[in-house]
């Protein structure tokens, strides 16, 4: 087995982590490989290119928080590659693992002690010019950063279905539902099931609301004029500028995202344990 290190190393415990890790890969005999600018931390793994660190690891260890994972799916691609977030601080909704006992969930992994959740992601693509990206939380298309607001046509299945006066509009998948989405007041989803959640951010209107669409309908946007460009960003990482007329496709994906799972903890004791959902003031929770 090989496992590919990729690693947020602006994380303060990032080195102990990776230290850690490589002290328990020498004594399992699993060979580990790192980015080349991770293997300035983790002495003792193999360095190989980026583009290659995929394609050769069986399991992808990703240390930080969400965005962390997100990278990881992002360069993980179509491989479906199974990934292992481990958290370094932060929120770590995503992640699976803290660095508590670190080395005992590493052994489960090398016995093949547990299970992959398939996450759906979502595919958009620039019509003009055929840029593809893929996101496993957002397509978000806002103003970027002139205050006024963007006009935004959106069709599902060629059926024209509205528009919006607003700061932009917010593609999520339901493992997005509880990030950028959320603050805008889109709805949580389980991460298990696979539908497009449309949320408009701060429309100019008292009736515009979050919309859930089905797994296959494919969705277009519009920019509309006066605005001469809009701003295009996948999981808040990867930017683009779309301009005035220009559609922007958004669909399911047709690979996913394999996040590694090992404990029994539902994603609504996730709620509500990272974000407090559903916890009363002054009750003791079960």
């Amino acid at each position: 087995m090989k496992f590919g290190l990729l690693a947020n190393l602006s994380r303060p415990q990032v080195g102990t982590v990776v230290s850690e890790i490589l002290a328990w890969s020498k004594k399992a005999g699993i060979e580990v490989m790192a980015a080349p600018e991770v293997a300035v931390l983790a002495r003792g793994a193999t360095t190989v290119p980026e583009e290659k660190l995929i394609e050769s690891s069986d399991v992808i260890l990703a240390l930080g928080g969400d965005g962390t994972i997100l990278q990881s799916a992002r360069m993980a691609g179509a491989s479906e590659k199974p990934i292992l977030g481990i958290n370094l601080g932060g929120l770590g909704f995503l992640a699976e693992l803290s660095n508590e006992n670190l080395t005992g969930s590493l052994e489960k992994v090398r016995q093949g002690d547990y299970r992959v959740e398939k996450r759906m992601l979502l595919q958009a693509e620039v019509k003009s010019s055929g840029q593809k990206f893929f996101a496993l939380n957002d397509v978000v298309v806002e103003k970027g950063e002139v205050g006024r607001l963007v006009r935004l046509s959106l069709f599902g299945n060629g059926e024209y279905i509205g528009s919006y006066s607003s700061d932009g509009l917010i593609f999520a998948t339901p493992t997005g539902s509880t990030a950028y989405s959320l603050s805008v007041g889109g709805p949580i989803i389980n991460p298990k099931l696979s539908a497009i959640i449309v949320a408009p951010i701060s429309p100019h209107t008292l009736v515009s609301r979050s919309i859930i669409f089905d797994e296959q309908d494919v969705l277009e946007l519009e920019l509309g004029q006066p605005r001469k460009e809009a701003l295009l960003t996948i999981d808040g990482q990867v930017s683009t500028k779309l301009k005035a007329g220009e559609r922007l496709e958004i669909k399911k994906a047709p690979h996913t995202t394999a996040l590694i799972r090992m404990g029994e903890k539902s994603f609504y004791e996730v709620l509500r344990t990272k974000l407090h959902w559903g916890i009363v003031p002054g009750e003791n929770q079960k």
